[in-house]
């Protein structure tokens, strides 16, 4: 039977905020509704691109053939995961620091001038790090925790009179140490509309 009450149509939360991200070993939330952790919350990345979130989960196989041709077996060789997210604020500090690395990012005082920043493009890897990603549907909450992940691709950025600076960042995964089964995200739902009331 069709329900239109299993779809979910991704948005901000509230506030707004949809990545997060905090150094390894920030508490990490264990529900949907739990409130972030100070530190995740100070690494707010602003607004997100109107494609929403990309999770790229990817498998690899390989085909065991048998004498004569025909597949015997077909077996696991890889697995992947990655987030995909679009970051509209260009002048975002927490979007500098994860695009660039926080030690190649410099924020000077102000002065008569204005806000001054230097940043240092590197070729470092950048570190791997906690990150949180957040949307909603109504009652319903969607949110992603990554334990370990480090941001190995950016796209081109462009800066064009005729949009906004953006900044495509890919987040690969790493297996999580919390847990037993070896997973490299956690996905936590919510839905408000069930709640249980009264007796």
């Amino acid at each position: 039977m069709v329900n239109v009450n299993n779809s979910y149509v991704a948005t901000p939360p509230i506030d707004g905020g949809v990545l997060h991200s905090a150094d390894l070993g920030t508490t990490l939330p264990a529900t949907a509704k739990e409130e972030l952790n100070a530190l995740f919350k100070a690494n707010d990345h602003g607004a997100v691109g109107e494609n929403g979130i990309g999770i790229q989960r990817t498998r690899t196989t390989t085909d065991i053939k048998a004498f004569g041709g025909k597949t015997f077996r077909t077996v696991q060789t890889e697995s992947d995961e990655a987030i995909v997210i679009t970051l509209l604020e260009d002048d975002n500090l927490a979007v500098l620091e994860t695009v660039n690395g926080a030690d190649n990012v410099v924020v000077h005082e102000p002065d008569e001038d204005g806000l001054a920043k230097t940043i240092y493009h590197v070729s470092d890897a950048l570190p791997i790090k906690s990150w949180i990603v957040d949307t909603k549907d109504g009652d319903k909450l969607k949110r992603y925790v990554i334990e370990k992940g480090q941001v190995t691709e950016i796209a081109e950025i462009t800066d064009v009179h005729t949009d906004v600076t953006k900044v495509q960042i890919t987040i690969k995964t790493y297996e999580s140490s919390i847990g037993n089964k070896g997973q490299n995200v956690v996905e936590l739902r919510l839905d408000a509309s069930q709640a249980v009331t009264g007796p």
